[in-house]
């Protein structure tokens, strides 16, 4: 991307800078009788527009503007670019003189020596000028774009360091409790068996740094809470809710509420409590709202793992920049946390 942009911008310039020098050029000599013989054209097309020019331009492109960056001083640039001016212009004069011969060799011929030069100094002042801000505009853009890419990086690292958190607390228990089917109820065990594989396909395959359409993890979630009915006899330890628009075709990141669904379960304790965790989604083409809550133990402290409240909380501002709300209460024994989202 540098190369083209680089290469784009310094084929425009000089296409342009021709193109004006040619106007200019053809008007100068608009009424005059006499067509200027071949080394007269190229000593006032090398020394005039050639040297002046592409020296001081590249000069300053290649040479001025890296030595400033490296050094921030405003004196040492402008002698630079001073004495860079200056030698072009000599050096165009000088081939002029070679290839238009007589040139200087007249009365006035200082006179019109000096008048040369002050033009050929103009003109490469201000390609120095111009090769100067090109190449300042360009490494703006590389550096710009580099920043973003970094900025860009950073966050898929961030999120994958956050994400690598978000396997399921609960495997080694789920398999325990389905071993223990095994022997009791084989048909049973074969099916949360199965539930549990869909669960770890969607983890593997399906959760990595990519959206999928809601229905998938509200999928999950209803597979999670089949996986963590085993645990208990209470049939109503849990309450969920969907209502959703007809539209399935609805895009989230992957595993946006699966964390609160994990803390919630890993949070109550008592299995025999009524409606325990209470979970509730309900989402339209351009608006989700996702409420969780469930009771616990204040003195309960849980293993650690998972995700707490300040990881979750900044991988929704990763994932949904400027786009969403989140809002957490805790009354008595109840903690409720409430997610909004804007598509």
């Amino acid at each position: 991307m540098e190369n083209k942009l680089r290469y784009l911008i310094n084929v425009s310039y000089w296409i342009i800078y021709s193109l004006i020098l040619l106007i200019i050029l053809l008007a100068s000599k608009i009424g005059q009788q006499t067509v200027p013989n071949l080394n007269t054209l190229l000593g006032v097309i090398t020394g005039f527009i050639v040297i002046p020019s592409v020296v001081p331009f590249y000069g300053s492109y290649l040479y001025l503007f890296p030595h400033y960056i490296q050094q921030r001083n405003i004196i040492s640039l402008l002698s630079r670019g001073i004495l860079l001016s200056t030698l072009s212009s000599v050096l165009g004069l000088m081939i002029t003189s070679f290839l238009v011969k007589n040139q200087f060799h007249t009365q006035d011929g200082t006179e019109v020596f000096l008048q040369k030069f002050t033009l050929t100094t103009l003109i490469s002042s201000l390609n120095i000028v111009t090769g100067f801000i090109l190449k300042g505009f360009i490494s703006w853009y590389n550096n710009l774009r580099i920043n973003e890419e970094l900025k860009q990086k950073a966050k898929l690292t961030e999120l994958a360091l956050i994400e690598s958190k978000l396997d399921p607390h609960f495997l080694f228990n789920t398999i325990n409790n389905i071993d223990v089917l095994v022997s009791k109820n084989p048909e049973t065990a074969s099916v949360y068996l199965n539930k549990l594989s869909d669960i770890l396909r969607f983890i593997l395959y399906e959760s990595k740094g990519r959206k999928i359409k809601i229905h998938q993890e509200i999928n999950y979630i209803q597979q999670y809470i089949q996986l963590q009915r085993i645990r208990t006899s209470n049939e109503n330890f849990v309450n969920l809710k969907i209502n959703g628009a007809s539209n399935n075709n609805i895009l989230i990141h992957s595993m946006t509420f699966i964390p609160f669904v994990e803390n919630a379960f890993k949070h109550s304790t008592n299995k025999k409590l009524e409606n325990a965790i209470d979970i509730r989604l309900t989402f339209s083409d351009h608006h989700i709202h996702f409420e969780c809550s469930n009771k616990f133990n204040p003195s309960f402290k849980p293993k650690e793992g998972g995700l707490g409240n300040e990881l979750i909380s900044r991988r929704l501002e990763l994932l949904y920049p400027e786009s969403h709300s989140l809002r957490t209460s805790k009354i008595t024994d109840t903690y409720t946390i409430k997610l909004d989202i804007e598509l």
